[in-house]
């Protein structure tokens, strides 16, 4: 639970060699999370160069990130699929809105092969929500980049967030 307005809460593995990814390797990162309450919240579920902090300090951060963003400031009504290089960000609303009580799973993927990074939503029982797939404004292909799922709580309601776990596997060889 966080409950203070600016509180971040959330996992991100974010030390120097510690679970990187990049698309070279074409990784594959899985993330289950839930809102037990989310209308005062900003966060970011994927992949990602920042610490927490960052990731979640601002609707448009700095550095790299491939994955899913909800930003109560925007003010977002879906989740919003978020890609940036280091310079240009491109977001894109899914057709997911969020369900309190409800798990998600968020898969981001690259394709060393395709130069492509997809992302997809899944619902608590693994059935396909949305799904989108870009070669434009992703990070190079050496960026390194973390698995994290943060949250930031923008308001003084304190908010139950879910994290469930967060797997990543690098294909090396290609897909």
């Amino acid at each position: 639970q966080i409950g203070t307005t600016g509180d971040d809460g959330g996992l991100a593995f974010n030390t120097a060699n510690s679970y990187i990814h990049e698309l070279t390797y074409s990784p594959a990162v899985l993330i289950k999370f839930g809102f037990g309450g989310y209308q005062n919240v900003r966060g970011f579920i994927g992949l990602s160069d920042q610490t927490l902090a960052t990731a979640v300090g601002s609707d448009d951060p700095a550095g790299l990130r491939v994955g899913v963003q909800y930003s109560v400031g925007r003010p977002d009504t879906t989740f919003q699929f978020t890609i940036r290089d280091g310079t240009t960000t491109t977001l894109t609303s899914s057709s997911v809105t969020p369900t309190l009580g409800l798990a998600y799973y968020v898969l981001v993927a690259g394709s060393a092969a395709n130069a492509d990074w997809a992302i997809s939503i899944y619902d608590n029982t693994f059935a396909l929500l949305d799904t989108t797939s870009t070669t434009a404004d992703i990070p190079d292909t050496g960026d390194t980049m973390n698995p994290m799922a943060a949250f930031e709580l923008r308001d003084t309601t304190a908010q139950d967030l879910q994290l469930y776990f967060i797997r990543g596997v690098n294909r090396i060889g290609g897909v």
